[in-house]
């Protein structure tokens, strides 16, 4: 329908039967409210999408109910957008997209090094973008979950990485450890639209 719609779920586990009620705004008008107990997956219409070149975000807030009244809440920001891979082609929301980008650190030349500020970050994630980027490698490890808001804030699409560096894979210890930590990566940040890729491996011994 070029890309006018779109869906989004929301899946709530509690220890006890509660319901929970998902709201969802955007520029502060409420766009789609409902309350359930299980999981529902619901249709937008006349969708604004995310890009790098128009980072539009939701508000999505969840909130716990028992017997109606809100006992835990939790707030996101969320776009809509599709990335993939046509043969040799990005597609973003069914146009062509040429990623130019940067590798960046979780450090800074200060002596805090790798313990930044978030304004380090923001500055960091600004600097990118406003030389022509818009694409964010996060390298070489799990990069504080912030540097995602601001990524999606500000148009950037990013990769994410587990920390498997220069290692050997056949090391099943250290391979699965590493998996591991991509894995709690992925939950942590699946539902920020500038996610790209995730990166598995990085410059690895596989002999």
């Amino acid at each position: 329908n070029q890309y006018t719609d779109a869906q989004y779920s929301v899946d709530v586990s509690a220890t006890a039967a509660l319901s929970y009620r998902a709201s969802l705004f955007y520029d502060g008008n409420l766009v789609d409210t409902y309350i359930s107990c299980k999981k529902e997956t619901r249709t937008i219409e006349n969708i604004a999408l995310w890009s790098p070149s128009n980072p539009a975000l939701y508000d999505l807030k969840v909130e716990l109910l028992d017997n109606g009244t809100v006992i835990d809440e939790y707030k996101a920001r969320v776009g809509f957008c599709e990335l993939k891979c046509d043969k040799n082609r990005f597609v973003l929301n069914g146009e062509d997209i040429f990623l130019v980008g940067v590798c960046r650190h979780e450090m800074h030349g200060r002596d805090t090094g790798h313990t930044v500020s978030y304004n380090d970050i923001y500055n960091d994630m600004k600097m990118i973008k406003d030389t022509g980027c818009n694409f964010v490698r996060l390298v070489h490890y799990p990069h504080n979950k912030v540097t995602l808001d601001i990524a999606d804030e500000l148009g950037l699409l990013v990769c994410e990485e587990p920390g498997m560096w220069q290692a050997d894979v056949k090391n099943k210890e250290l391979t699965s450890e590493c998996l591991e930590v991509l894995r709690r990566v992925v939950l942590r940040d699946r539902n920020h639209p500038s996610i790209a890729f995730w990166l598995a491996f990085n410059e690895c011994d596989f002999d």
